[in-house]
């Protein structure tokens, strides 16, 4: 079976990268169709191999060009798929662009069946305008694959296509890897190989470096905590690669501000290291503006960390399986925080099944075999 995926792949690490292992073990073969970028990525025998769509150097810089670069790539793709054949078995359209909707009648064509899979984003935060010229997309469709529920209904309701919607997500890599570390180490060894004290609580805020994340709405409630609770907890943030360097340095004025232990990563970690901090992590708190199945939160609920976040997120799929986590409006972080770090131990003992439910939502031993089932439009 012959599998395209097309994605802008530099923004799909690590979840892309992990589906094209697992379904090489499955025997399948697949490959990245990068539209954006405008190269096809093969993984052939645990090698990567890329091969360039287009090797004129003009029409290259062209295509980098905000907004004209869109206009190039429109060309190039109507002349590149008159020229080359792309027949495959099935198509898998990963965060949908406008760009993709001029060719989804020549996708459907040269394929037994397509399906694409909204990541959140790609609907949550684009405006009516291109919300409208994705429509094609979605039209010549088989399957639309969603990972929560509530995102389902609402791209279901807007695009007319209910029928269509599959709960079907990504497996998560990590959790094999917090597994085996906890098979080695408690929490507190993990702490200390992150110089933080055993008696500390471990709080981690936000999953990455954008604004979007609302640090500051999170780190404010902190304030009113009494000197006797701020000597007991350390902040994380992970920050991230790169980011927004104003942004960043706000942040860390804030965390001096409140004398609380802390620590930002602002530097590529490995998996093996985000897994510690998992780990380490006693309390998680998400203010994200939307988020649709964040697979940084599930490792979090997989290390059997509290998960306090907004009550604007869409985690109803988590709660309908059992799933246990805490709620707070914008209004209410400060008094849920205190609740929280009043009564650590006893929600700790509520999450304790937490792992085993997420393990059989979002492990790729849970999930690959859907994927393939999509794939032969079986689902």
């Amino acid at each position: 079976m012959k599998v395209k995926i097309i994605t802008l792949y530099k923004g799909s690490f690590p979840f892309i990268d992990e589906l094209l292992v697992q379904l090489e073990k499955k025997g399948i073969e697949a490959h990245v169709f990068d539209m954006m970028e405008m190269y096809t990525l093969k993984i052939l025998n645990g090698n990567s191999h890329v091969e360039y769509h287009v090797s004129n150097s003009i029409i290259k810089k062209m295509a980098t060009i905000r907004f004209l670069g869109t206009i190039v790539k429109y060309f190039f793709y109507k002349r590149y798929f008159r020229i080359n054949d792309i027949l495959v078995d099935h198509i898998n359209i990963h965060y949908v662009l406008p760009l993709y909707s001029p060719f989804m009648n020549y996708f459907k064509e040269k394929s037994k069946s397509i399906s694409t899979v909204v990541w959140g984003s790609d609907f949550l935060r684009v405006n009516d305008n291109k919300r409208k010229l994705m429509s094609q997309i979605f039209d010549n469709s088989n399957t639309v694959l969603i990972p929560n529920t509530q995102l389902g209904r609402m791209v279901g309701d807007y695009y007319h296509c209910s029928e269509k919607i599959k709960n079907v997500g990504f497996g998560i890599g990590k959790l094999e890897v917090i597994n085996r570390l906890l098979d080695v180490c408690d929490q507190n060894y993990y702490k200390a190989e992150l110089n933080i004290k055993e008696s500390k609580t471990v709080i981690t805020v936000g999953y990455n470096g954008l604004k979007e994340q609302q640090h500051l709405l999170i780190l404010n409630a902190f304030d009113s905590l009494s000197t006797s609770i701020k000597d007991n907890i350390h902040i994380i943030i992970p920050f991230g690669y790169g980011g927004d360097s104003d942004y960043k340095i706000a942040l860390i004025d804030k965390l001096e501000s409140l004398r609380i232990d802390y620590k930002v990563y602002d530097t590529f970690i490995a998996d093996i290291d985000v897994s510690k901090i998992r780990i380490a992590t006693d309390i998680v708190i998400n203010a994200q503006v939307s988020d649709g199945s964040s697979a940084s939160l599930q490792e979090h609920l997989y290390a059997k960390n509290i998960l306090l976040v907004g009550n604007w997120l869409k985690y109803k799929h988590f709660s309908d399986v059992g799933i246990k986590f805490w709620t707070f409006e914008k209004e209410q972080v400060e008094k849920e925080l205190a609740y929280i770090l009043a009564n650590v131990e006893a929600c700790k003992v509520q999450v304790e099944n937490n792992d085993k439910l997420i393990y059989n939502l979002s492990s790729w031993e849970a999930r690959i075999d859907q994927w393939i089932k999509v794939f032969e439009n079986k689902i």
